[in-house]
Formats: C-alpha cells, structure tokens, sequence
C-alpha cells in the first residue's frame, strides 16, 4: 500500500465502493422482482454491469453541469433540445432503471429502522 501513488489509491478505492453499489443495487432488483406476483408478464431485464454503473454516474455528474426541467429533458429529440451525449452513452429506460434501484445497503432485516443506513 505504501507505493501507491495517490491516483493509484483513489481508483482502487473508488473500484470497491462502485462493486458494492453495484451487488447492492442488483441485490435490491432481485428483491424487489421476488417480491412481485408471479404472473407477471413483463421481461425482466439483466443485471446491471460495472460499466454500466460507472456510466450512469458520470451521466448524473454531467447533468450537474447541464441542467434541465426534468430527468428525461436530458434524452428528447426535440431539436432545440436534443443533446445525443446522453443517449449515446447510455438508453434513457436503463438509466432510469439503474437509478430507481441504486442501493447502498442491504435492507433484509424486516424490523430494520430506516434511519440506521444513515
């Protein structure tokens, strides 16, 4: 560890804390699809990937620089609006998908305490 330059350091840190966002987040899916009626008939999408996960948060940090009305502001195709950085990096339905599962901590416990994740 001594031998790391700082780069080096902050990559490896930042490389865990991204592969446990990502177990989290897909943790949650699964819980949250084996919570739903079996005779669900839509498609259930595949796990999100570590590129993936990297890309939504580089997506969330350019729209700090770029700031719209609304979430998908940032994918229209109306032509005063359209920016394809956002659709070319990643499909406007996946991202939403990854945001609305992101995750931090498991929340298996049934008499956890919704403040002790903070």
């Amino acid at each position: 560890m001594q031998n790391l330059l700082p780069f080096q350091f902050s990559s490896s840190f930042f490389r865990q804390v991204f592969q446990i966002i990502l177990i989290e987040t897909n943790h949650y899916f699964h819980q949250y699809m084996s919570s739903r009626p079996t005779g669900s008939t839509s498609a259930q999408p595949p796990d999100i990937t570590i590129e993936e996960m990297y890309k939504s948060f580089g997506l969330i940090i350019q729209m700090g620089h770029d700031q719209r009305h609304s979430l998908k502001d940032y994918w229209s195709r109306e032509e005063k609006y359209s920016t394809p950085f956002y659709s070319n990096v990643m499909a406007r339905d996946r991202f939403f998908h990854i945001l609305r599962f992101l995750h931090f901590e498991k929340n298996d416990d049934p008499d956890y305490d919704r403040l002790w994740k903070i």
